[in-house]
């Protein structure tokens, strides 16, 4: 690489310093994740046992204790401590990659009558970014994207002097929503416009849905926990609205497990060039690059683990069931139960003759059993430290394709992790 002599005039633009830096982000993070596919692409019990070949064996065998276990998990686990040095510059290498610089405004106070702690937390910490945003673009409107029944607006209109348009498809959303807002006195600063916002009904029609509205630029567009591709939607709206028309565009994802993962996935140039090979697993562990638990939530979550696997492995090696599929959530209290009740139950749940010369008991208590189930627990949590990447790497990319377009972008995270997981802000401004 050519080195830059140290004079203003041979320094990059200001976006361009941007622009690289996601690059340069990117593509670590995408080396890293091709260092490691056969890990992150599958569940362990996936297509078993060809899967769990991928985790070399001396990285099962560190983990020989619960405590340990926990320690991986938590994210508290003494690498240094770690006999393989191969595992612990992998553990070390999810914790740098995965960091996401924060935001550093203050929490806000509002009246939040009826509002989850969570619901509260996330708008306390949203509305003074929103605020700072708008003032600082001297923005006309507010557009929410995927509104629901407006919580954001009501709250955002109750603090900032700006009108709120809602983009919601569900008319029974916007229906409750606008007797909310009626009776808050509120339905002057409020309108709800009912749209679909499936990308492909977007992406040839530019001047959708904002022809009508008359907007005065510049609008900030927000989504917060936009759903599956509703956060493609968003970023679709800046991308083919009138030059300066959304300026800036805040969007908080989620449920990326929604997402086509070949179709709604790689969509920036060097993404295209330098592909995630997403599978709907993969997408699923980015969804869930799990809030810390602290112990007792994690034993019980380790619990169901137990006896999911332990079914997985009956089906497999007794029924003679090569083909992994899924046997879905119970109530917490049959985990409670003897391994015996809890097969018996997924057997009716699931449709299967009960195989009355099979001990469900007996298999699970065997020692074999319980080291292969051990085992998989292993694995499934150190794969788990990929999922923040995985998602990072999502947003990333998102944020290049904003930035191939005349977009500057960049990331930091909002929320409390602990409160809101999903709490990575994608944030772009017109250069």
């Amino acid at each position: 690489m050519k080195s830059l002599d140290l004079c203003e005039k041979n320094l990059p633009e200001k976006n361009e310093i941007g622009l690289q830096s996601l690059k340069q982000e990117y593509q670590t993070l995408h080396h890293f994740l091709m260092a490691y596919t056969a890990i992150w692409r599958h569940e362990p019990m996936a297509a078993y046992p060809a899967n769990v070949k991928a985790y070399p064996q001396d990285w099962v065998d560190e983990f020989d204790d619960h405590s340990k276990l926990f320690q991986l998990y938590a994210k508290t686990l003494d690498h240094h401590a770690i006999r393989s040095p191969a595992l612990a510059a992998m553990l070390e290498e999810t914790l740098r990659l995965e960091r996401v610089a924060p935001h550093s405004s203050l929490p806000a106070t509002f009246s939040h009558d009826f509002l989850t702690q969570k619901k509260r937390h996330e708008l306390m910490h949203l509305i003074p970014l929103l605020t700072e945003k708008a003032q600082q673009h001297r923005c006309h409107t507010v557009i929410d994207v995927g509104s629901g029944h407006g919580h954001l607006g009501r709250t955002l209109g109750s603090i900032i002097n700006l009108p709120v348009i809602c983009l919601e498809k569900d008319e029974a959303l916007i229906n409750q929503g606008q007797v909310v807002a009626s009776k808050q006195g509120k339905e002057k600063a409020l309108t709800f416009v009912a749209q679909d916002l499936m990308p492909e009904l977007l992406q040839f029609f530019p001047d959708s849905p904002f022809a009508a509205l008359n907007l005065k630029a510049p609008s900030l567009l927000v989504g917060l926990h936009t759903c599956g591709n509703l956060g493609i939607s968003q970023i679709l709206l800046g991308l083919h609205s009138l030059q300066h028309q959304i300026n800036p565009l805040i969007n908080i994802p989620c449920c990326y497990f929604h997402l086509h993962p070949q179709l709604e996935t790689n969509l920036s140039p060097l993404s295209q060039l330098y592909p995630v090979a997403w599978t709907p697993q993969a997408l699923t562990l980015a969804t869930r690059a799990h809030r810390r638990q602290d112990e007792k939530e994690y034993l019980a979550m380790a619990r169901v683990k137990e006896y999911r696997y332990t079914l997985q492995l009956f089906f497999h090696e007794e029924l003679g069931l090569s083909d992994f599929f899924p046997v879905g959530s119970s109530h917490q209290r049959l985990y409670r139960k003897s391994f015996s009740e809890y097969a018996t139950a997924k057997f009716q749940q699931l449709g299967l003759a009960l195989p009355g010369q099979h001990s469900f008991q007996g298999f699970y208590e065997n020692a074999l059993t319980q080291k292969k189930v051990r085992d998989l627990f292993t694995m499934t949590l150190l794969r788990w430290r990929f999922g923040r990447i995985l998602e990072k790497a999502l947003i990333v990319d998102r944020a290049l394709w904003l930035e191939e377009h005349g977009y500057r972008a960049e990331l930091f995270t909002l929320f409390d992790e602990a409160i809101s997981p999903r709490n990575i802000v994608l944030y772009a401004t017109k250069c």
